[in-house]
C-alpha cells in the first residue's frame, strides 16, 4: 500500500450516500428503515475500503494529517513487531533478567497472617505459595475488670461491683 499514490474521498462520501439511502427508503415507504441506513453505510465502507485499502479509522486518520502515523503503523505491520533492536547487550540483559526473576519465583513465599478474633484470641495463618500450611489459635491473656453491666454484689453490707474477664491486648505479642 503507497500511501502518497493514494487518492481520498472526502468524509463525508459516506455520510451523504447514507442521506439518500435513507431519503429514497422514506419516499418509498414514509419512513426510514435502520436496515436500509445500515447497508448502504456498510456498503459505502466497503467501497472506499476496496478503493484505497485503508479502513474508516485509518482514513480519518489520514484525513486530519497523520500521514507519519499511518506509515508507521505499515512498517510494524510489515516487521511484525513494535521493537525492533539489533542490540546484543540489550538481549544479554533482558536474558539476564529473565534467568534472576525465574530463580526468584521457584523459591517458596511463606507468609505469615494474624486475625484477632471476636473473643480476643489471635489466629496465626501461614500460608505457603498461596496453600494453607499452618494454624495456630492463641488463647488471649484475660484481666478481670469490674462489670458495671451487673448489678452489684453485696457482701458483708457492702456493695462490690461484678467481676468480669476481658481480653487484654498487648502490642509487645505482635512484635
Amino acid at each position: 500500500m503507497n500511501l502518497q499514490s493514494m487518492a481520498l474521498k472526502p468524509a463525508a462520501s459516506a455520510s451523504s450516500n447514507t442521506v439518500n439511502a435513507g431519503t429514497a427508503a422514506q419516499e418509498s415507504t414514509g419512513s426510514v428503515d435502520f436496515r436500509d441506513l445500515f447497508s448502504s453505510q456498510l456498503r459505502q465502507m466497503e467501497q472506499d475500503f476496496a478503493e484505497t485499502g485503508l479502513t474508516p479509522a485509518d482514513q480519518a486518520l489520514y484525513a486530519a494529517g497523520g500521514k507519519a502515523v499511518l506509515e508507521a503503523k505499515e512498517y510494524l505491520q510489515k516487521n511484525n513487531s513494535v521493537l525492533v533492536t539489533d542490540s546484543d547487550e540489550l538481549r544479554e540483559k533482558a536474558q539476564e533478567k529473565s534467568e534472576e526473576l525465574s530463580g526468584i519465583a521457584k523459591m517458596p513465599e511463606l507468609e505469615t497472617f494474624r486475625k484477632h478474633m471476636p473473643d480476643g484470641s489471635i489466629m496465626l495463618l501461614t500460608y505457603e505459595n498461596g496453600k494453607l500450611v499452618e494454624t495456630e489459635k492463641r488463647k488471649p491473656h484475660l484481666v478481670a475488670k469490674a462489670d458495671y453491666s451487673r448489678p452489684a454484689k453485696t457482701e458483708n453490707g457492702e456493695e462490690k461491683p461484678q467481676i468480669k474477664l476481658v481480653p487484654r491486648l498487648n502490642l509487645l505479642e505482635d512484635l
